[in-house]
């Protein structure tokens, strides 16, 4: 879903080029102007025109002149007329459009109106998903996404932001994320419920000292060292960064003492 915001401005529909679809019977003509994620038309259908298909796509339709009926596979019929209104989001109906006289349209569609199914989202796809708690900038979890999209990079995903609305905790979003394959479900909300504590860390297992240096770098810079690579990200998360053969760094002589010594891990230091 786009975040992407539109400064103020103005359309003049007149500059717009008109492109022509023909329907089932009759035809419409489309006045476009595409932003990312957002799409607003002008459409005029003719006398006598039907669609050509069944749509299910979510639209917000508005009727400036004339009148139209708005046909649902299931049999139903919505006769619209100058002034009206309809809105639906992505598929949650089979529709089409007839205009026995003619009819301009004002629509509207685009990422906002796509269907979320809380129920069977891609969430339920793993046994287990971790989820994290977060109670940042009035409850908008774009933020958190975001710092965590630039450690990550390419192996952070960003799933569709979900705002919740008005919940106990306040304002609240959630978003589902991937980071190296792994699923979590990251929440946001304006008052804070609990903290989080040392009695949960996220481990990283890094393939060279350049790769620890990266993520404790990152997450200490706003946030705090700890011990025994420990540490804890800007919102309170902790982590634990290791290198991957930490096992077999442990199997040398003093390396509990090493260890205990440290808060990030220095590798060298096990081998000496």
């Amino acid at each position: 879903m786009s975040n992407k915001n539109i400064p103020f401005q103005t359309i003049n529909w007149s500059d717009i080029t008109k492109t022509e679809h023909k329907g089932e019977t009759g035809i419409s003509y489309w006045q476009t102007t595409q932003f990312e994620g957002l799409r607003i038309r002008i459409v005029e259908y003719s006398k006598g025109y039907v669609a050509d298909h069944w749509c299910q796509k979510g639209h917000i339709v508005h009727c400036l002149e004339g009148d139209f009926v708005s046909e649902l596979k299931d049999g139903s019929k919505f006769i619209l007329t100058k002034g009206m209104t309809y809105v639906v989001s992505d598929e949650l109906s089979s529709h089409r459009s007839v205009a026995e006289n003619g009819v301009k349209l004002l629509i509207v569609d685009g990422d906002f109106l796509k269907f979320i199914n809380l129920k069977t989202t891609n969430m339920n796809h793993n046994k287990i998903i971790p989820s994290l708690w977060f109670s940042n900038d009035g409850g908008n979890i774009s933020k958190v996404v975001d710092y965590y999209k630039t450690i990550f990079g390419s192996d952070f995903e960003k799933g569709d932001i979900v705002p919740l609305g008005e919940t106990p905790s306040g304002n609240t979003e959630i978003c589902e994320v991937k980071i190296f394959g792994q699923k979590y479900s990251l929440m946001s909300t304006e008052k804070e419920h609990h903290p989080f504590n040392d009695a949960l860390a996220l481990t990283i297992n890094c393939e060279d000292q350049k790769e620890i240096d990266k993520f404790w770098n990152y997450f200490t810079h706003d946030g705090e060292e700890s011990q025994c690579g420990w540490c804890i990200d800007k919102y309170g998360l902790r982590w634990q960064v290791l290198p991957e053969n930490f096992g077999e760094l442990m199997s040398k002589p003093n390396s509990w003492e090493v260890m205990m010594s440290q808060k990030k891990i220095v590798i060298e230091e096990y081998l000496k």
